[in-house]
């Protein structure tokens, strides 16, 4: 479902067919500070990829690569993970990573 809706949105000539050029525009789309609740539930439902409604410390792991650009480290990772699952389900909802969007120490995650 959240892939079909992005498929949707970054398609701009509606073709059925992403091209690099309406990529690239969907991702600077995803950056922008304009967006903040939706790109917050949109960049959740993209990494919750067993469609859970929660994502799992590997979803995680996504995310994090996502907005760092590059794969976290294990001490990084832990660390994040540890913040946003605080109750230690083994997992997060929106709600517990919409907190933890907010509050998190790290600029390069507050900046989204």
């Amino acid at each position: 479902q959240a892939m079909n809706f992005c498929l949707r949105k970054a398609d701009t000539n509606n073709n059925g067919v992403l091209s690099f050029k309406e990529f690239k525009a969907f991702m600077r789309m995803l950056g922008s500070p304009k967006l903040g609740r939706e790109r917050t539930n949109l960049i959740f439902a993209l990494f919750d990829l067993d469609g859970t409604s929660s994502i799992d410390k590997e979803e995680f792991r996504g995310i994090c690569r996502y907005y760092l650009g590059h794969h976290p480290t294990v001490p990084m990772l832990e660390a994040e993970w540890a913040k946003l699952d605080q109750d230690e389900k083994g997992y997060a909802a929106l709600a517990d990573y919409s907190r933890w969007l907010r509050m998190s120490a790290s600029p390069i995650f507050r900046q989204f």
